[in-house]
């Protein structure tokens, strides 16, 4: 997916479509968007981290309308088709779902490692318990 002759806020608007289905993270997100615009807006957006991706979309917009119009006919004359990007989003939805299924794993892995100690702390104190009642001298109950 290219910007084109359209503006990275419509961009922007089109990828989140695409990444809502495939629960693409914002981060990942800001930096597929990011990296699909002009040079000197991508200077401009990188100093501005802490922005969130609706500003730094007007800024992305405002800053196209003031840029000459021989690099905007450059970076509109490279098109792609958008299959690169479904295949991304699709590489990502797929991480995605595994690293929940890995912690998934390693929450139910901990979960079970701290029921087991405490059985075990637990009947050996029993154990313990029991013998030194049965060895007592003169305790027959």
């Amino acid at each position: 997916m290219e910007l084109g002759t359209q503006k990275p806020s419509q961009l922007l608007r089109r990828m989140k479509e695409l990444g809502r289905n495939a629960q693409t993270s914002e981060q990942n997100l800001r930096n597929l968007w990011i990296s699909r615009l002009p040079t000197a807006v991508r200077i401009v957006l990188t100093v501005s981290h802490d922005q969130n991706l609706e500003n730094l979309a007007r800024i992305a917009d405002k800053i196209m309308e003031n840029i000459a119009v021989g690099e905007v006919a450059a970076v509109s004359s490279s098109t792609s088709g958008s299959e690169p990007m479904i295949e991304i989003m699709s590489q990502m939805r797929k991480l995605n779902l595994e690293v929940a299924s890995l912690r998934e794993e390693v929450q139910e892995h901990r979960r079970s490692v701290f029921r087991g100690r405490g059985r075990g702390r637990g009947f050996s104190r029993h154990r313990s318990t029991g013998r030194s009642r049965s060895r007592k001298p003169g305790d027959e109950n």
